[in-house]
């Protein structure tokens, strides 16, 4: 999925790009911009270019901590949902006289990602 994210924000670029090239006659200008004291003098084009790019990173700054987030309850989720059937098992085990398997180990590692 990230693949397929980064592959269509490529797509995306390269097409802002194609339209900047075919319309050099509009966006060819050169444009003065001035930020606090700093000048930047580009073709309105490759300004627009830059524009998409701060937008799409700034997105992504304001994204993280909610995919962050998310990315912790799955995991607390799938802890939790392995809990449970090891519990389910450990009943269904001791109701049938089956010798009861033994606790799951947390993989330190794991949940480290070392």
């Amino acid at each position: 999925m990230v693949y397929l994210k980064r592959f269509m924000l490529l797509i995306i670029i390269v097409l802002i790009g194609v339209f900047t090239v075919q319309n050099q006659v509009y966006l060819g200008q050169k444009v003065e911009l001035v930020f606090i004291k700093s000048h930047g003098t580009l073709i309105l084009g490759i300004w627009l270019i830059i524009a998409f790019l701060v937008g799409a990173l700034l997105f992504l700054i304001i994204d993280l901590p909610r995919t962050l987030a998310l990315k912790r309850r799955v995991r607390r989720n799938s802890q939790e949902i392995a809990r449970l059937q090891y519990e389910v098992n450990r009943l269904q085990a001791a109701s049938s006289g089956a010798p009861q398997p033994p606790p799951p180990q947390p993989d330190l590692e794991k949940r480290l990602g070392l």
